[in-house]
């Protein structure tokens, strides 16, 4: 969990180290790192079966923030959040480095359609961003280094380096990262 967070931390700060200071700085400014902190918080007592605290820290932080992460959701170090309103990422997305979310964003199954071993959410790769706004449902595949432009529909699988727009979304060009 801190290993997590110490990625998460050099994500909103840019530094590869931040220090105590930055860590403080983060927590009273930026509401997106708070929503993080508490999602890495109830995933952590979720994992030690304290699933009761776990659901009251995910309740909580939709209150404060109108946001709901599910804490079985599986968010991987470096995880950014630019504004916290809205968003919303279902009970069982995967996700991996440095994923970057904006408001109102949408993550989560698409009626009970499902894909192989039965997996009903999305799936998304390292160094991917999504703009605000942007829903991606259903079991499709957001491979690393692409960008989900705002306000899009994702509904079938993104390529690695893509940058995909509209709704229904297509890919709109080649990441050049």
């Amino acid at each position: 969990m801190f290993e997590n967070i110490k990625a998460d931390l050099a994500a909103y700060t840019g530094l590869q180290k931040p220090s105590f200071i930055d860590f403080m700085k983060s927590l009273v400014k930026s509401t997106g790192f708070q929503l993080v902190l508490m999602y890495r918080a109830s995933r952590f007592l979720r994992g030690k079966h304290l699933r009761f605290l776990s659901f009251m820290i995910d309740r909580l932080s939709f209150h404060l923030y109108a946001a709901e992460i599910k804490s079985s959701a599986d968010i991987g170090p470096g995880f950014t959040v630019a504004h916290p309103a809205g968003l919303v990422i279902g009970a069982k997305v995967v996700a991996g480095n440095n994923f970057s979310v904006r408001q109102n964003v949408t993550l989560g199954g698409n009626n009970g359609k499902k894909r192989e071993g039965s997996w009903t959410q999305p799936r998304i790769g390292n160094d991917v961003v999504v703009g605000c706004g942007a829903a991606i449902l259903g079991p499709v595949r957001v491979d690393s280094n692409s960008f989900v432009g705002a306000c899009s529909l994702i509904v079938e699988d993104v390529g690695a380096h893509e940058v995909w727009g509209g709704v229904p979304a297509k890919r709109i060009r080649l990441n050049e990262k």
